[in-house]
Order: C-alpha cells, then sequence, then structure tokens
C-alpha cells in the first residue's frame, strides 16, 4: 500500500533504534558506548549486568551458559563467541546450520564436561574430552544498521529496501497477524496485543521485537532466531548508531543468545532499556511487495 512506502513510515522505522545522546539512561549510553566500540550485544548485555541491581525476587533459570570465551546453548548444540568485535555462531557437528549463515571451517570449543570431570578428578577427567569440535559460521548476510529492518533483512534472507510493509506480528493465541511498521502509535498498539512477554519463543526465520508501551527513550528492538536448542534461541541482530535524519551503513549483524525464562529471557535482557511494562512479540515474515528488495525494478517510494 503506497502509504506505507512514505518518509514517514520511514522515520518511525528509523527513530524507534535511535539514542539521541541527551535522553540517553545511564544503561543506554553503556550500550551506546560497547557499540561503537564494535562490541557484540552480548557484551552490552554483560556491561550493563554490572551497572544495573539485579531484583532479589528475580528467579534464576539456568538454560545456555558461559563456558571461557563462549556461550553454550542447554544442551551444547550451538555456541557463539566474541572475537574482536565480530561474533561467531558454532554448531556442533552434525546440527543444522544457524539461518542466514555462511560456514567458516571448524574450531576446538572447551568442553564444558571435561571441566567438572577434571574436578571430580583425574580419572575423570581422562574418559571426558577436553575440546569438542565444532562447526564456525559467519553472518551470510550484511544488514541496514537499524534493528527492526536488519530483523526484518535476516528473517526474509536478502536485503530490504526501506518503507516496505514486510513482516507481521503474530497473536499468540488465535495467529491473527498485525502488520509492522505502519506507525509508531499502532507499533505500540499492536505489540501490546500480541504481547508474550518472557514466553516469546519464534521459530527459526521469525524475530523477537519488543516494543516500549510508556516512557521516553528507544522504542524498539528486533532480533531474528537463527538458530534452536531446547528452551534456547541463537539470535542474528544489531542496533542502530546513526541518527534517524541519517543513512544508517550496512553492517555485519552479532550471533546473540537467550533463553525462555527468568533472567536470561529476551524481555528481561531488554527491559532495563524498554521499560518494565515493555512488550515482546513474534514476528514473521510477510509476502515481499513490489521494489522491496534491493535490487528489484521498482522504487520504494513508487510501490503499491
Amino acid at each position: 500500500m503506497a502509504e506505507f512506502a512514505t518518509p514517514t513510515r520511514r522515520m518511525a522505522n528509523a527513530s524507534g533504534h535511535t539514542h539521541a545522546a541527551a535522553d540517553r539512561s545511564p544503561r543506554e549510553a553503556s550500550i551506546a558506548a560497547s557499540l561503537n566500540a564494535r562490541a557484540s550485544v552480548t557484551a552490552q548485555r554483560r556491561i550493563a549486568a554490572a551497572l544495573v541491581q539485579r531484583r532479589a525476587a528475580t528467579p534464576v533459570v539456568q538454560c545456555f551458559f558461559d563456558h571461557g570465551d563462549y556461550t553454550f546453548s542447554k544442551n551444547q548444540r550451538y555456541a557463539i563467541d566474541e572475537d574482536g568485535g565480530q561474533s561467531s555462531g558454532y554448531a556442533a557437528q552434525g546440527e543444522a546450520a544457524p539461518h542466514q549463515s555462511t560456514a567458516d571451517g571448524t574450531a576446538e570449543l572447551p568442553n564444558p564436561a571435561w571441566q567438572g570431570a577434571a574436578e571430580a578428578g583425574a580419572d575423570a577427567a581422562d574418559a571426558a574430552p577436553e575440546t569438542i569440535t565444532y562447526d564456525r559460521y559467519k553472518p551470510a548476510i550484511e544488514v541496514l544498521e537499524d534493528c527492526t529492518h536488519g530483523m526484518e533483512e535476516i528473517m526474509h534472507g536478502q536485503q530490504l529496501n526501506e518503507g516496505h510493509d514486510v513482516s507481521d506480528l503474530i497473536h499468540p493465541e488465535t495467529g491473527a497477524r498485525s502488520l509492522w511498521g505502519e506507525s509508531d502509535a499502532l507499533n505500540v498498539q499492536r505489540g501490546a496485543a500480541t504481547d508474550q512477554d518472557a514466553e516469546a519463543s519464534p521459530a527459526v526465520g521469525q524475530g523477537y521485537v519488543i516494543v516500549r508501551q510508556s516512557g521516553d527513550g528507544t522504542k524498539y528492538h528486533g532480533a531474528a532466531v537463527v538458530a534452536k536448542d531446547g528452551p534456547d534461541d541463537m539470535t542474528m541482530e544489531t542496533w542502530r548508531r546513526v541518527g534517524a535524519d541519517e543513512d544508517a551503513p550496512r553492517v555485519v549483524p552479532t550471533y546473540e543468545m537467550y533463553g525462555r525464562e527468568g533472567e536470561q529471557s529476551f524481555q528481561h535482557q531488554w527491559r532495563e532499556t524498554f521499560g518494565e511494562d515493555s512488550t515482546v512479540s513474534v514476528a514473521a515474515t510477510r509476502a515481499l511487495p513490489a521494489g522491496a528488495a534491493v535490487g528489484d525494478e521498482g522504487d520504494a517510494d513508487d510501490a503499491v
């Protein structure tokens, strides 16, 4: 529809991810500083955790876990790391490749079971390998440095022009779809109507979308799910660094890891930025309109 291809929609898309320096909370300033240093979103969360006191009543549900320089999913089927600001993703040999990822050789990762065995005694340690061979992957796509637009590009598996309707939020009970990105006001309304809180569980090829429901600050964040291991999701995502009136560059997204409940959920990891009443929805692709894909014949402003 033509009205969705206007500059108004593009501004709504972009303004959701831009941090004005004067409006930043201390946590947002920390996140921005980490991004400027090309740290991953995982690193941002860890920096923020040192600045924000966790509420004592919050239950801790351990699913994914850190071991050495890596974060492993619960069953160790997938892992992520950070290397010079550009993360790598790992899949245990025989597991499916992460969505929109390119093979990048193999790597020997530390075996968490070996550490436990070593602590139990030398004989036990000898029974468990110290390392495990994983297939290593890197993102197969450069995305626009805008979190929900980048999420949409990863979900669709191709670069997209701004200003088109390319994803929906899914109602958790009825499966009804609500267009994402029509306006800020409708994004808030539809985010509330499709809220799944910490229980949101996008399939591979779908995404998380968190929406601020009140107060000032950053409006949205999105992350595309590229692999799943039980209660854990590996995502690829980015964050907009430039202002809404500036052209965002294309960047390599980073791999991240989320659980389903407690402090590991997508909701908990981001609610300090988006507010205690923020909502988390599942986003899914919709058919691409003419001119949406980069390289298509049509112009985004002429699409119908």
